[in-house]
């Protein structure tokens, strides 16, 4: 079976509060689809108030 790591984002402050959420949805359904083992996700939740944030691995 493949193997993928997913890298989610939130880039500004404009974007939905649920953003990470929907795009943890969204590659669900794809890695099911398209049966790839998931071994890790990354979320990015850009700049607040100016300030870079820390990247965090979710596994």
């Amino acid at each position: 079976m493949k193997k993928a790591i997913r890298y989610l984002r939130f880039s500004h402050i404009g974007q939905s509060n649920g953003s990470i959420e929907q795009q943890e949805l969204y590659t669900d359904q794809w890695l099911k689809f398209n049966k790839v083992d998931l071994v890790d996700t990354f979320i990015d939740r850009g700049r607040v108030r100016g300030h870079l944030t820390t990247l965090i691995s979710k596994n």
